[in-house]
């Protein structure tokens, strides 16, 4: 499916298996929009997302968003009319943070990403929330840690095993062969300490979740389960690595894009 804003360009494309549509906001108006949104100061426990199927931004605000803040993000989606969805949930937006067994440090646990290495060094590409927080994990030190604005973070991995496969806690693993960018309505699952091997579709990508901590940009949106101590864990779809589990709230969770986090980092998957 295509989305297109004038007539003449559906007819212009025309490659077997596209089908176009004619909304009435292009991708520029609906950025537009979004950073109108995003420049609303201390906005948090909401999220801000971009609708391909509707031609709409999502702004979803849960109960727990400060009542002033809250009131002056739905006055600006108010004045952007139809442009906005907007979204009431329950609870907040938090990272995924505590329990879990994956791995642990400081009091802290969170779950293992994805295995990664550079120069013959193998390395653990997480949750930056969670390296920021905790210097010396059982498995190695934190190296690096982005958060906010991204969640990424490196670990050393120092326990002379990296395999490159997440666990689907049923005895099995899945091997990872690569790593990619998530799309709207792909298959996915997510492997975590807590709630396991849990899976659903991806809802949006690009996505911005104010967390109490200060926002995270380009986000990965899906239906699969997560709670807290998942932080950290593998977002893929067959062999392929999509993201780092980020956190979750109004029944969604939040994942940093896998392609990013390597990016930064200079390193590739195991």
């Amino acid at each position: 499916m295509v989305n297109v804003v004038e007539g003449a360009a559906a007819t212009a494309v025309s490659e077997p298996g596209v089908t176009t549509r004619v909304v009435s906001r292009s991708s520029a108006e609906l950025d537009a929009a979004r950073a109108e949104l995003e420049a609303v100061s201390g906005a948090t426990h909401s999220t801000i997302a971009t609708d391909p199927r509707t031609n709409q931004v999502v702004l979803t605000v849960a109960d727990d968003a400060d009542d002033a803040a809250a009131a002056d993000l739905l006055a600006a989606a108010d004045g952007l009319g139809d442009a906005v969805r907007v979204e009431h949930v329950d609870g907040g937006f938090e990272k995924a943070i505590y329990g879990g067994e994956a791995i642990t440090g400081g009091g802290t646990r969170c779950s293992a990403g994805f295995n990664a290495s550079s120069g013959g060094q193998n390395y653990v590409v997480d949750a930056g929330h969670c390296t920021g927080a905790v210097s010396n994990w059982n498995i190695g030190p934190s190296l690096d840690a982005s958060f906010p604005g991204d969640d990424y973070g490196l670990i050393r991995n120092d326990t002379g095993s990296a395999p490159g496969a997440v666990s689907l806690y049923n005895g099995s693993v899945q091997n990872i062969n690569s790593a990619a960018n998530a799309y709207v309505g792909q298959s996915i699952c997510k492997s975590g300490s807590t709630t396991g091997l849990t899976c659903g579709t991806v809802q949006a990508t690009n996505v911005t979740v104010n967390y109490p901590q200060g926002p995270v940009y380009q986000l990965v949106q899906t239906s699969a389960s997560v709670n807290s101590g998942d932080s950290g864990g593998a977002l893929f779809a067959g062999s392929t690595g999509l993201g780092i589990t980020s956190g979750m709230g109004g029944g969604s969770s939040f994942f940093q894009p896998l392609v990013e986090a390597l990016n930064a980092y200079g390193v590739s998957l195991n």
